[in-house]
C-alpha cells in the first residue's frame, strides 16, 4: 500500500541531511503513556502465545457425515499491561542519549508519548532525523517476543502518523487519501472425495477501501509547520515534491500540541478529511484484541 511514495523520500529539515542509501523502513508509531501518579509507568504489550483449542470438524466416514471434536494448537496475540521495564525494549532519546528503564519511566510518569518501531527492526534513520532531540524512542531486543501496542491512545486526540511523500517519476505529486484498490485473495474451499476432506485455495479479486495515491489538488490538505506556521500551497507542493517525511492528522483535525513537540519545528504537518484512514472514519482508533488463527476453513461445497 502506497509503497511507491516510501522508497526514496528525503527528510526536509533546515540542516542538510544525508540521502537514505536504501528504501525507507516502515514509519514508527506514537503511543500515549497515560499519567501514572507516583507508581511505575505501565505499557500495553503484545506477545504471541500458543494455546490448545477444541474445534468441531465435519468428516465423512463409511459414507456418513459426522462431526468430531479435534484439539489443535493455535497462536493468539495476547495483550497485557506491564511495567515499562518489562516491556521487552530499551529506551533512548532521538538525540542519542541512552535511558535506563527507570529514567524513561521518570520522564513519562506524568504522561507523555513514546515513539515505537512499527516492526521489530530499529526505526529508520530518516525518521529519526525528523524527531525532536528529547523525544523518547523504544527499541526491541532481537531475541525478544514482546512488542508495545500502538493501540494505546487518547480517543479525543488520536495520534498522527508519519508519511513519506515524493513526486513520482513524471513529477506528479500524490498523497495517500481514501479510495478503492483491487487485491487478489485466496479463498479456502473444503471438498470431500472418497470419504476424505481436502482443502483447495481459489484466487479471487476484491475491491477494498484503502489509502491510495491521490493528486494533491484533489485532497486539498491544510499544511502548516510543527511550529504552527501556515505553509502556502505552492511552497507546500515544492517541499513535498522534492521528498520529505510529514506528520499527518489521524482525524482530519489540527494535530495536537503534544504531538507537534515530538518533531522538529519545521516539519510539515498535513490535515485533510480525505486522508483519514478508512478504518477510522466513523470511530476512534481500534483497541487491542486477541487475534486467533481460524480453526478450519469454511465448508463452501463438495
Amino acid at each position: 500500500m502506497y509503497a511507491g511514495l516510501l522508497l526514496t523520500a528525503l527528510v526536509a529539515t533546515s540542516a542538510p541531511v544525508a540521502k537514505p542509501s536504501k528504501p525507507l523502513g516502515p514509519p514508527p508509531k506514537i503511543v500515549l503513556v497515560s499519567p501514572a501518579g507516583d507508581g511505575p509507568v505501565h505499557l500495553i504489550v503484545t506477545e504471541p502465545k500458543v494455546v490448545k483449542q477444541t474445534v468441531s470438524v465435519s468428516a465423512v466416514e463409511n459414507g456418513e457425515s459426522e462431526v468430531k471434536l479435534v484439539t489443535r494448537e493455535a497462536t493468539i496475540l495476547q495483550h497485557q499491561s506491564v511495567e515499562l521495564a518489562d516491556a521487552g525494549a530499551t529506551f533512548r532519546t532521538a538525540g542519542g542519549q541512552a535511558l535506563t528503564a527507570a529514567e524513561a519511566s521518570d520522564k513519562l510518569k506524568g504522561g507523555g508519548h513514546l515513539i515505537i518501531p512499527a516492526e521489530r527492526d530499529p526505526i529508520d534513520a530518516a525518521y529519526m532525523i525528523l524527531l525532536a532531540p528529547d523525544a523518547i524512542v523504544a527499541e526491541y531486543a532481537k531475541d525478544g517476543k514482546r512488542t508495545i501496542s500502538a493501540a494505546t491512545h487518547n480517543p479525543t486526540q488520536p495520534a498522527p502518523r508519519f508519511v513519506a511523500v515524493k513526486a513520482d517519476e513524471k513529477g506528479a505529486l500524490r498523497l495517500p487519501a481514501q479510495g478503492q484498490r483491487e487485491e487478489t485473495v485466496k479463498v479456502p474451499i473444503t471438498k470431500e472425495a472418497d470419504g476424505k476432506a481436502t482443502i483447495e485455495y481459489v484466487e479471487t479479486r476484491q475491491s477494498v477501501e484503502d489509502l491510495v495515491p491521490t493528486p494533491f489538488d484533489d485532497v486539498k490538505p491544510t499544511v502548516t509547520t510543527a511550529a504552527g506556521k501556515p505553509v502556502a500551497v505552492d511552497e507546500a507542493k515544492k517541499r513535498l515534491a522534492a521528498g520529505t517525511i510529514v506528520l499527518v492528522s489521524a482525524n482530519g483535525q489540527p494535530v495536537g500540541e503534544p504531538f507537534l513537540k515530538l518533531v522538529k519545528p519545521d516539519t510539515l504537518v498535513l490535515s485533510a478529511e480525505k486522508m483519514i484512514h478508512p478504518a477510522f472514519k466513523n470511530q476512534g482508533l481500534p483497541r487491542p484484541t486477541a487475534v486467533v488463527a481460524p480453526a478450519l476453513p469454511p465448508r463452501i461445497g463438495r
